[in-house]
């Protein structure tokens, strides 16, 4: 049973009824009185009633609970239903649902009152017997997050005493609402088209895979002899040089340091958090966009100091999953050091060849960056300039010095 049921009355009005009862009974017997006997088996048959009806509320009610999620970005609006089955004979006349959410999410129907950043929502219900009611529940998206809906009650007066009965749903309900980061624009994306030999196809690159012909075209004389295809030649009478498929790699590691140290290297939450998970959720829309592959790592700290991280892929599921990465990082999470996400960044990183770090580079992190621009990789960083953002690359004397800045 998924409810649990509590009334808003004491429940000890009837404990009188019982003694009442015997006291009419003996009256009945002593003054010969057998109308008194009918009122008598009137109040038992009713209070019969009331025990088999408490015994089945809640019983035959059930909340459709499918696993969903309902992706938003913010200021966007969506909608879904909450249904409730009444698998009774009885009906539920004059019924409220309730429930709370946290304040990243609004709504401009429902909503009672606020309290200590929660929504509380009452809706008005008529549930019929042996049928289902469908509640639109209208949201609007207003700050970055995971949101669920929770304390869901259901009450109504009794259909035979009139006391206010309330249920109270005791599964986790399994529609969470993901508000994605905002988009804070990033310029310079498309200021450093590095390639290096991989799998990506394309029509421009330096680089040729030899175990992948495509064709052939007419013979130049600044073609290599061994390029001919001699049976193509033969055929078509006229010399042939093969075409192999051109491949290059551009692939994006983005690391987010959401973090800032005190003098005394105490690590601390930093209060442009918000902005940076903006960043990152712009560079990985963008870049995802141009069909390369990307992989995250955020400092944020799981169960077991280990960050948030999402493996190099590409695609717009592999999109989403960045998005629905970055919106779970909670806003009081617990951080780890910059120094020793890199530790692991660099022990995993592989195929990139383009890291891109957003939120602060402290001299410590410079170990790591100059190791990677010393092994070929293009290491940028996110600066502020009175323009905006933009990425500037980072030498191996650190983050290069703009006077615009």
């Amino acid at each position: 049973m998924y409810w649990s049921r509590s009334s808003d009355k004491a429940g000890h009005e009837y404990d009188l009824l019982p003694f009442l009862l015997v006291v009419l009974t003996i009256t009945s017997i002593v003054i010969s009185e057998p109308f008194i006997l009918i009122i008598v088996g009137f109040i038992v048959v009713f209070m019969i009633l009331i025990q088999l009806y408490n015994r089945q509320i809640g019983k035959k009610l059930i909340l459709e609970n499918k696993r969903r999620s309902i992706r938003m970005f913010e200021g966007e609006e969506a909608e879904f239903d909450l249904v409730l089955k009444n698998q009774s004979i009885l009906p539920i006349f004059n019924g409220f649902v309730s429930f709370t959410t946290d304040e990243k999410v609004g709504s401009e129907r429902f909503v009672r009152f606020n309290q200590k950043r929660k929504n509380h929502f009452h809706v008005p219900l008529l549930l019929m017997g042996k049928s289902e009611a469908r509640i639109p529940i209208s949201l609007i998206a207003r700050e970055r997050g995971v949101v669920h809906i929770k304390n869901i009650r259901f009450s109504f007066p009794h259909i035979l005493n009139f006391e206010q009965v309330i249920l109270s749903y005791q599964g986790l309900y399994q529609t969470e609402i993901l508000v994605y980061p905002k988009l804070s624009p990033v310029a310079g994306i498309d200021d450093f088209p590095y390639n290096n030999f991989g799998n990506q196809v394309t029509q421009f690159s330096p680089f040729e895979d030899l175990l992948s012909p495509v064709g052939t075209r007419d013979y130049v004389p600044s073609d290599p002899f061994h390029r001919i295809h001699w049976k193509a030649s033969a055929k078509g009478q006229t010399l042939q040089t093969k075409v192999f498929e051109r491949n290059r790699n551009i692939s994006w590691t983005i690391i987010v340091n959401i973090a800032e140290s005190s003098p005394l290297g105490n690590v601390y939450l930093s209060p442009m958090m918000e902005k940076y998970i903006a960043q990152a959720a712009y560079i990985c829309q963008t870049i995802t966009k141009q069909g390369h592959p990307i992989e995250l790592y955020v400092n944020a700290a799981k169960v077991g100091s280990m960050p948030f991280q999402l493996g190099s892929e590409g695609g717009r599921e592999h999109l989403k999953k960045a998005f629905e990465l970055l919106t779970r990082i909670e806003k009081d999470c617990n951080v780890m050091s910059m120094t020793n996400l890199l530790y692991r960044v660099d022990h995993e990183i592989n195929d990139s060849n383009i890291v891109i770090i957003i939120g602060d580079v402290q001299r410590d992190s410079l170990h790591y960056t100059n190791k990677w621009n010393r092994r070929g990789n293009s290491v940028l960083h996110v600066s502020e300039y009175i323009s905006g953002a933009r990425l500037t690359e980072i030498k191996n004397e650190g983050l290069a010095v703009n006077d615009t800045k």
